[in-house]
């Protein structure tokens, strides 16, 4: 349900490097381009969150705002005490010499999606929403421009994320990925707190139409030639939900053509908080013939999705066991080749976090 989430006093620190990039030289940090070679990482942002002015400038809360803002954030990895070799060096490294924490040190907002906006709204009429979504598209593609995969990938936040929880992963994930292509957050209203599970859940379905209005502009407005879609946990939920709004709006179109309008590339769900009945009527509406690839990290172990079975009545789709996938599942999946299940119950250190928060 949570993680990365510790005193509001302790920033959270760049997550282990990777097994994958240990001990590669300097891996994908080569062909970084010069511009952003340095200690702060630069990603977009959506967020339909309330948003408040204090001294350290615009912040966004836990509660609803009214429509979704568009913008561009700065994550500062090092409290900008290291060159760029150090933090390659201690980013690849697997022992590192020192803890590298990282905070948000700037929030710019861009403009708001017209289409978030209740069509009553005098808002909606806005002269200057069309010039603030060009804006927004034009430094995206700007920065694809520049990038050798031109993908853009959006991490969709879970419950009990702040905004600047979110924005944190989105970095170093895309720190990781050697920042190519354009990195987004989707961060929906979510306050810290484990007694607001109830209205995060009300809240997940609240924003589930401008995650999808957000996908539908991405791939009507930017020069993506993929866009990928990450979550965890209960952020499961919304994306589920948009792909599956997305998908009967579509209903006329065939397999070929929607996944051509949308492009959408790898759809990754760790963990996720979602009834495996919802998924599995989602699967047979047509969800699966957005993407090119599903998959979905899950073990039987994890110990928050076990309350959330508790509370809510249904299986979660996080907790599938290929005991419980019927033979017919199972000879499907590896006959279509486009749905994953990965089950992790036997990794390494699986237990850490209730056997939950592995996602990072």
């Amino acid at each position: 349900m949570g993680a990365l989430v510790g005193a509001c006093s302790t920033p959270p620190s760049l997550m282990e490097t990777p097994a994958l990039l240990r001990g590669q030289g300097t891996a994908n940090f080569d062909k970084v381009p010069s511009a952003h070679q340095n200690d702060r990482v630069e990603i977009f942002y959506a967020t339909d969150r309330a948003s408040t002015t204090s001294e350290d400038g615009l912040e966004y809360t836990g509660q609803r705002g009214r429509n979704l803002v568009l913008g561009i954030a700065k994550v500062e990895i090092g409290q900008g005490l290291l060159s760029w070799p150090s933090l390659v060096r201690e980013s690849l490294a697997e022992a590192r010499t020192a803890a590298l924490p990282m905070k948000v040190v700037s929030r710019e907002e861009v403009g708001t999606l017209k289409e978030s906006i209740f069509f009553l709204d005098p808002a909606f009429a806005r002269e200057e929403n069309e010039a603030e979504e060009a804006a927004f598209a034009s430094r995206m593609n700007a920065r694809l421009e520049t990038s050798r995969s031109q993908d853009v990938y959006v991490f969709v936040s879970p419950f009990k994320h702040s905004f600047d929880d979110s924005a944190v992963v989105a970095a170093e994930f895309f720190h990781f990925m050697g920042r190519d292509g354009a990195f987004m957050v989707y961060s929906w209203p979510s306050e810290r707190s484990n007694l607001s599970y109830f209205q995060a859940t009300e809240n997940a379905y609240f924003t589930v139409r401008s995650l999808r209005e957000l996908i539908r502009f991405l791939a009507d407005r930017t020069d993506a030639r993929e866009i990928h879609l990450m979550t965890y946990s209960a952020g499961a939920r919304v994306l589920s939900y948009a792909l599956h709004g997305l998908r009967l709006q579509s209903d006329a179109l065939d397999e070929v053509t929607v996944r051509e309008k949308f492009r959408i590339g790898q759809v990754i769900c760790t963990g996720p908080d979602l009834d495996s009945d919802v998924f599995r009527n989602q699967y047979q509406d047509g969800t699966a013939d957005l993407a090119d690839q599903i998959t979905i990290y899950t073990t039987g172990k994890d110990r928050a999705l076990r309350t959330a079975r508790f509370v809510f009545g249904g299986e979660r789709l996080g907790s599938t066991q290929a005991k419980s996938l019927r033979a017919a599942t199972i000879d499907h999946l590896r006959k279509e080749e486009q749905t994953n299940f990965v089950i992790v119950s036997n990794t390494e250190r699986i237990d850490k976090d209730n056997s939950h928060g592995y996602y990072r």
